[in-house]
């Protein structure tokens, strides 16, 4: 049995959880530990040269981080040499998005959000002390444990430069600096992060617009509602403090 169909053989695929255009995210279950992993596979062949420069670099990435609010690496094998296999630890409560759905417009605890923010700001300044810019912070990005703690995921769009002009991300929790195509470094994260917070504490995102060049624009220029009475004035100050 080759290194390659040894990895494969650890895991028991139980369902898969998501799909996209160049491959699949599946539940596994290690057979020794019976301990549930994500399995994500990306089909080389269908990605084009730079997003397969991507792939390779977001396993380098990921493969050094080490952080108890950082989705987990485990390992990564190639698979007939045209799919790469990368197996994640699994965050059994789902994504940020989902959980803000599940709250059916009750609103979490501030005592909660204290939490999480401390997790994600812990989790990015560990990121950006080890040189990783990650250029896509969003609730979809952040899972939540079985213990209620969060984890930041996907580091697919992540890089190791700084004083970057690319423009990548999703315009919603994108910076004014990386809109205007503007020279940005980690900060932006920041930005991110703190438009993260303002959908969590409000429940829906802080900038909506009917097309992408009005979001450009409120990003860039309009003043934020306020958040909802039930929360202290310490916690605005908080949000203020994150960049919203």
């Amino acid at each position: 049995m080759t290194a390659e169909e040894n990895a494969e053989s650890k895991y028991e695929v139980r369902e898969v959880i998501g799909r996209g255009a160049f491959g699949e995210v599946n539940l596994v279950v290690e057979k020794q530990t019976k301990q549930r992993y994500v399995l994500k596979r990306i089909k080389m062949a269908r990605q084009s040269e730079w997003q397969r420069k991507a792939t390779r670099q977001e396993i380098e990435i990921v493969s050094r981080l080490r952080h108890p609010f950082i989705m987990p690496y485990k390992e990564h094998w190639t698979h007939h040499g045209h799919t790469i296999n990368v197996v994640y630890g699994y965050c059994e409560k789902g994504d940020l998005t989902s959980a803000i759905t599940k709250q059916k417009g009750k609103y979490f605890t501030e005592e909660t959000l204290r939490l999480w923010l401390a997790e994600l700001l812990l989790a990015v300044d560990y990121m950006h002390r080890q040189h990783v810019l990650h250029r896509d912070i969003k609730t979809q990005n952040i899972l939540l444990t079985g213990e209620g703690d969060v984890q930041i995921g996907d580091f697919g769009l992540s890089t190791g430069t700084v004083n970057d002009y690319a423009l990548v991300g999703t315009p919603h929790f994108m910076s004014p600096e990386l809109l205007s195509s503007q020279k940005y470094s980690y900060e932006t994260d920041i930005w991110s992060l703190g438009v993260v917070m303002y959908e969590l504490t409000t429940l829906k995102p802080p900038f909506n617009a009917f097309n992408l060049a009005g979001l450009v624009a409120k990003i860039k220029k309009a003043a934020l509602p306020p958040i909802p009475p039930c929360y202290t004035a310490d916690w605005t100050g908080i949000l203020k403090r994150c960049g919203c």
